[in-house]
């Protein structure tokens, strides 16, 4: 899924899909974390709430398969 970066204020942002945050159990106004992987050039948003250590590594890995994936995924989408 393609996503626009797009200006607030002086600040910028990523639109999330709400079928995006409902997986990740996420509303407007929750805080989250943002981590960078500079070596990688992806970032991850992971639920400020305390999530279980096994949560944490199953949406990661969530994560770096849809990146690694991205294009085919989209494909398949298409059919």
């Amino acid at each position: 899924m393609a996503q626009k970066v797009i200006k607030i204020g002086k600040s910028a942002g990523i639109t999330i899909s709400r079928e995006v945050l409902q997986g990740l159990g996420l509303g407007i106004g929750d805080q989250v974390q943002v981590e960078v992987d500079k070596r990688r050039n992806v970032f991850t948003v992971i639920p400020k709430e305390e999530l279980s250590g096994q949560d944490r590594k199953i949406a990661k890995l969530t994560s770096q398969f849809i990146e690694r994936y991205r294009r085919d995924l989209e494909e398949l989408a298409k059919k």
